[in-house]
């Protein structure tokens, strides 16, 4: 027999606030079959994807604009990961004992004048003898990189990415925070120069992030006639996870205690929810441009504008639903079809008036993303797919390779096929057409959470992760899919990526 919880479970799941009931549901969720999302074709430009036109840029921009001074827009930016796997090659390399230095490590080190926080490294340790060979100078590289990634000194390798200064101006070091901050005043500032910023955040580093919020809002406020309201949030502990172990009973540690995971990025669709904002626009941490070089505001604007004009015909259409004509139902179906990208077949659209009415408003009244799409450039990560449905209902999701069943040759041909990347550049409505704010978890599904061997205590376990926030936790919305430039995607995932143009401010420039 499966090993059930057990007293001592079932007080750390009351600790935790998860109810046993759902805890008992993630367990037969992780020893069930191991479900995928069924392709139907990618999206492409015309079929799925919107290309939008020169001259409706400047009208796109416009409108985000009125909405932003209006208080409608919210920039919303998921920055609790940590700076580990940036750094990753270096932290290896020091925890050795060799001393030949690898060409990746010679390389940072000869390009090292270029990386943001070269002279706050430099300040802590003497000049690094170029001449010196063999065990001497491999030390010295060693103690440079201790004192940048430890503790002991800078402590980059154990701070989130988001305080990990990227972008080295004339007269000022910027930290990615700091970077989103200033973008977000070009964003979301309203006509009385308030501008709302929410980031998530882990708890340990919460006092960090609120002192450098403190002091770059005054810095910021005094610099941009502004009034900043930078909010945290975190992870909630009632979104952490079970695990299974290899004989399938609930994973714990070696002292028999229950293990909670976190539940992966699709757990923050709470703090989206709570986010003060009719309009979030929604970036990740790490892409971020220096400023000389920064397109990507321009297009959110893009996407922004897009979000409150779809916004608006979705609540016209609703407030007249009650008294639409025959004909009024028939446009505002081919709206849904056309614009809303949710095909209604002739069987569907049969039946009575209120039938219609009732078919439009289920279709209608939910949350709203458009989110921007690149070209494919070999990126890891989700893309823009027609999914098949269990009811047969194909729609416009975002979808990771790892919700595909590789196995299956035609779904391994439909994810070779695409042409497009999701970046995580995304406008989205949570409010309806009456400002009341849409229950986002009633438009989820639960069926796509992630199912990945992982491991504890060198033990392998099978973990659980909640639908991601943009796969299907948001698979019941209205989704638009943008065309964006490949400019606007400039992630920083290794120590390298700092050195792209993107990252690079010409330093004869003011900022």
């Amino acid at each position: 027999m499966t090993p059930q919880l057990n007293d001592a479970d079932r007080s750390i799941l009351e600790k935790a606030a998860i109810p046993e009931e759902e805890a008992q549901r993630q367990l037969e969720v992780l020893r069930g079959e191991r479900t995928y999302r069924r392709l139907d074709r990618p999206c492409r430009i015309g079929d799925g994807i919107v290309a939008v036109e020169d001259e409706q840029i400047e009208e796109l921009v416009r409108l985000h604009e009125s909405a932003a001074q209006a208080g409608r827009m919210m920039k919303f930016v998921p920055a609790s990961g940590a700076a580990t796997r940036m750094f990753r090659d270096l932290s290896v390399w020091m925890g050795t004992e060799d001393d030949i230095v690898p060409a990746a490590i010679e390389a940072f080190f000869i390009r090292l004048e270029e990386f943001p926080f070269h002279a706050a490294a430099s300040a802590g340790l003497p000049r690094i003898d170029d001449s010196a060979e063999g065990t001497g100078r491999a030390q010295r590289l060693r103690s440079f990189l201790r004192y940048v990634l430890t503790p002991e000194g800078l402590g980059y390798l154990t701070l989130p990415k988001a305080l990990i200064p990227f972008h080295r101006y004339p007269d000022e070091v910027r930290t990615a925070f700091a970077e989103h901050l200033i973008e977000a005043l070009s964003l979301a500032r309203t006509g009385e120069g308030a501008c709302r910023v929410h980031f998530t955040i882990g708890e340990a580093h919460q006092p960090r992030f609120e002192a450098e919020r403190d002091a770059l809002a005054e810095e910021l406020d005094a610099r941009f006639s502004c009034r900043l309201h930078v909010d945290f949030s975190r992870q909630e502990p009632h979104t952490d996870t079970l695990a299974l172990d290899g004989d399938g009973g609930p994973f714990r540690t070696r002292d028999g205690t229950l293990l909670l995971r976190p539940g992966g990025h699709g757990a923050l669709l709470e703090n989206v929810g709570r986010a003060a904002g009719d309009i979030l626009l929604i970036k990740n941490i790490d892409n971020i441009q220096c400023q000389p070089a920064r397109e990507a505001h321009r297009w959110l604007k893009v996407i922004g504008g897009l979000a409150v004009r779809i916004h608006a015909q979705l609540g016209a259409v609703l407030r007249r639903l009650g008294d639409a004509s025959e004909q009024e139902l028939d446009e505002a179906l081919t709206f849904v079809t056309d614009e809303l990208g949710q095909p209604i077949s002739s069987q569907e659209q049969l039946g009575s008036t209120d039938h219609k009415r009732d078919l439009l408003r289920r279709r209608l009244h939910r949350p709203l993303r458009v989110c921007g799409v690149v070209r494919n450039e070999g990126h890891p990560g989700g893309g823009p797919f027609w999914v098949r449905g269990d009811d047969g209902t194909v729609t416009r999701q975002i979808v990771e390779s790892a919700e595909i069943d590789r196995e299956d040759r035609d779904q391994e041909t439909i994810l070779n096929a695409s042409t497009h990347f999701n970046p995580v550049i995304m406008a989205c409505a949570v409010r309806d057409f009456e400002d009341r704010a849409f229950q986002l978890e009633d438009f989820r599904d639960p069926s796509t959470c992630f199912l990945a061997e992982k491991s504890h205590e060198r033990r392998p376990l099978l973990a659980l992760e909640h639908p991601g926030l943009w796969n299907g936790s948001m698979a019941g919305w209205n989704t638009v899919f943008v065309e964006l430039p490949s400019s606007t995607f400039s992630p920083v995932k290794t120590i390298d990526d700092l050195l792209h143009p993107s990252h690079q401010p010409d330093l004869r420039l003011s900022a």
